[in-house]
């Protein structure tokens, strides 16, 4: 069995388990994490059924999520599909409208720092890419009175902080997120993703190479 799929396979049997990193020195949740006060059943339903709708049909989510941002304007994760959704259709200015919104209103949420780095990246703006980041680019440092993360949270502030060092040149560093995407989530397609910006010639990384995850 591959290292990728024996990862994989580990991953699917801890899917409700936290696990400490302990190097940063807080827990990765692989199951659900309830952290926020607009996370009701109600909105939670409409958060995954619009999740699909983005993915299969951008262009009949954009007139419900724009309309939902209306009456919710605090809830952040609309905001984000939103993005997705015009993504999906092809309007990148909007994208960086509704992203450059979300960081505005939205600033404690990981996500709309995450969205709002990668933009300063693509634009060069590596100071605000940094601010957006937290400075340190330490996820603990970031969210000091949080002790655990969701796997997408640091999957997303890794992938971000990777890009950051790619950018800057820091081949060390970059690399060093490169292990923990694969540490935390190999398989994911961030993570892959990752790795094809850090390997761009196929048969230079070899996954067995990797240490597996904990």
């Amino acid at each position: 069995m591959s290292s990728s799929r024996k990862l994989r396979r580990a991953l699917a049997r801890r899917q409700n388990v936290p696990f400490r990193r302990a190097a940063e020195g807080y827990d990765i949740v692989y199951g659900p994490l309830h952290r926020y006060p607009w996370q009701t059943p109600e909105l939670n339903a409409q958060v995954a059924r619009l999740n699909h709708l983005v993915n299969e049909a951008p262009a009949e989510a954009i007139p419900e999520l724009v309309a939902l941002i209306e009456r919710h304007p605090d809830v952040p994760v609309f905001y984000n599909y939103l993005s997705a959704a015009y993504a999906g259709v092809g309007d990148d200015e909007r994208v960086d409208e509704v992203i450059a919104e979300n960081y505005r209103r939205n600033p404690d949420y990981l996500f709309a720092r995450l969205n709002h780095a990668e933009i300063c990246i693509q634009d060069g703006n590596l100071e605000g890419a940094a601010e957006a980041l937290g400075g340190s680019l330490d996820l603990r440092a970031l969210y000091p009175h949080r002790s655990q993360f969701h796997v997408s949270e640091v999957v997303g502030f890794t992938y971000a902080v990777g890009l950051y060092h790619l950018k800057t040149g820091n081949w060390e560093a970059a690399d060093a997120c490169h292990l923990r995407l694969h540490r935390v989530a190999p398989g994911d397609r961030t993570t892959e993703a990752f790795c094809r910006m850090m390997n761009p010639l196929p048969g230079i990384f070899h996954e067995d190479d990797r240490e597996e995850a904990p």
